[in-house]
């Protein structure tokens, strides 16, 4: 068969996604002439696809020519170093590729990138919006700018440019499921279930559209669905961590604590790599080994409702004859300090020299999946967190004894709408003149009501946990949208 025969059936292969073939065509051309130039361009890009970014840089290192063009070698070449996340090697090979040819719009949208993960999102934006400059009908330019302004919540922009990427090219998954994202971000699950329907119906196979069609589905509490769409997406992708990950809270949320507690193990894998976690300093895991005369690191992952709900299972941990250390956030130091279970108290990156001479990890929620036994999921002696005397003491004078002193917090997060309300919602509780209103909010949605004369703001006030448990010690009754300080007050059984 002659080699441009062969060529061709290689990139027909390629284009049917039958990588394995492409390669095999490949293979021999190069085996009878080893630097035929479009043998190895096309050799690298099939093994990007197949995963073998080593191969692919080497293809594509044989490929470059001193005296031919070489854009699209660079510009394949920084996306293999994309793929490897080494950025600057990335930005490099993209920006000579556009010194080669200024108007390749693939290796500018491909720039652009590169810049957004290097946080540079102006240089990025720029970037996206020159390749549509040279390139108006490049449907994958306006889904990277859309994609910069979701990630910067500014979600109608987004939508905008999501909706003109499906009109140039209606079957563009990705664009889909991100449109239907923007939907879920602005409270109208209807639309972003028709979104993700019409993407499954399009590419059946792709597993982040079950797995954000089960988003959907469990924020408007259609559980059994949920499960369903994260069965399929898991299916398609068995190491998929995310979906994963979203069915264990389902399987929560129903009360399903085995294979709830065993799937909420995936969150491990979702961390991004290089960044020290999920085995801290380095240390293994403790996955139930004997811990009599062993020390157990233990460290707080993520919320800090999450670190209030599940620090109750540190005494569980004691009891099996460990050494505790349990490393928090500074913000959380002086509340957790003479706690009963924890020997040893760090804060995060401060107490390396005491944290490498444990002999185990292990994230603070990981272990209500090690002590579940099946029949009492929770441990449920309360309270177990407690103002300290001398704070009691310093917040005292803020109440008065005549009055039902009442805490609200009416915002949790700034991005999640399902987390916030608004404060008039609590103006009615002023119609009897023996309830007192007191605002523990610390973030910048106070400003718009620091000047109301219906609430006492406290929240500027706060400067840390240590604060909130004290005021909560004072009130009478705490109404608050999902946040950590209705975790804390259940800790401290208020």
């Amino acid at each position: 068969m002659r080699k441009n025969e062969q060529l061709k059936m290689a990139l027909q292969a390629y284009q049917d996604g039958e990588f394995g073939s492409a390669a095999c065509f490949c293979e021999n051309i190069l085996s009878r002439e080893p630097d035929h130039f479009q043998a190895l361009h096309l050799s690298a890009v099939v093994a990007y696809h197949r995963g073998d970014l080593a191969l692919a840089k080497r293809q594509l290192g044989k490929a470059v020519r001193r005296d031919e063009p070489n854009a699209a070698i660079f510009n394949d070449l920084g996306l293999v170093h994309l793929a490897e996340n080494n950025l600057l090697a990335a930005k490099t090979c993209f920006e000579k590729s556009l010194a080669e040819n200024p108007r390749k719009a693939e290796a500018l949208n491909n720039l652009g990138l590169t810049l957004k993960k290097m946080q540079d999102h102006d240089g990025a934006k720029k970037a996206f919006v020159r390749a549509i400059e040279i390139k108006p009908d490049y449907a994958k330019a306006f889904f990277s700018l859309g994609d910069l302004h979701l990630n910067q919540k500014e979600v109608d922009a987004a939508m905008g440019f999501f909706q003109k990427a499906l009109c140039l090219e209606p079957a563009y998954v990705a664009a889909r499921n991100h449109l239907a994202i923007c939907h879920m971000e602005t409270g109208d699950f209807h639309k972003a279930e028709e979104e993700l329907l019409v993407a499954s119906r399009m590419d059946p196979n792709c597993a982040q559209t079950w797995c954000n069609l089960g988003n959907v589905q469990r924020k408007i509490h259609r559980f059994k669905d949920a499960l369903e769409s994260y069965g399929k997406a898991v299916a398609l992708k068995p190491d998929f961590a995310e979906a994963h990950f979203n069915r264990a809270l389902v399987f929560l949320l129903l009360g399903d604590f085995g294979p709830g507690w065993n799937a909420y193990e995936w969150r491990l894998k979702m961390f991004p790599p290089g960044g020290g976690y999920p085995n801290r300093h380095g240390l293994p895991l403790w996955q139930g080994q004997d811990l009599k005369g062993k020390t157990v690191l233990v460290y707080d992952e993520q919320g800090f409702g999450d670190t209030f709900m599940f620090c109750r299972y540190l005494a569980s941990l004691k009891n099996l004859g460990a050494r505790v250390v349990f490393e928090v956030r500074p913000s959380l130091r002086q509340l957790f300090q003479g706690f009963d279970p924890v020997d040893v108290l760090i804060k995060r990156d401060s107490g390396v020299a005491q944290a490498e001479q444990c002999d185990f990890c292990l994230p603070l929620c990981s272990l209500a999946g090690r002590f579940f036994h099946g029949e009492r999921p929770f441990t449920s002696q309360t309270p177990y967190l407690h103002a300290t005397v001398e704070k009691r003491r310093q917040w005292s004078h803020r109440f008065s004894a005549h009055h039902f002193n009442v805490g609200l917090v009416w915002s949790g997060s700034q991005t999640d709408l399902s987390r916030r309300c608004s404060p008039d919602h609590f103006k009615p509780l002023l119609l009897s003149e023996r309830i007192a209103l007191y605002s523990l909010q610390k973030d910048n949605e106070t400003n718009q009501y620091d000047k109301s004369s219906w609430t006492i703001h406290l929240g500027p006030e706060l400067t840390d946990f240590s604060d909130t448990a004290a005021i909560l010690s004072h009130l009478d009754l705490i109404v608050s949208i999902d946040t950590a300080v209705a975790h804390l007050a259940g800790a401290m059984a208020r």
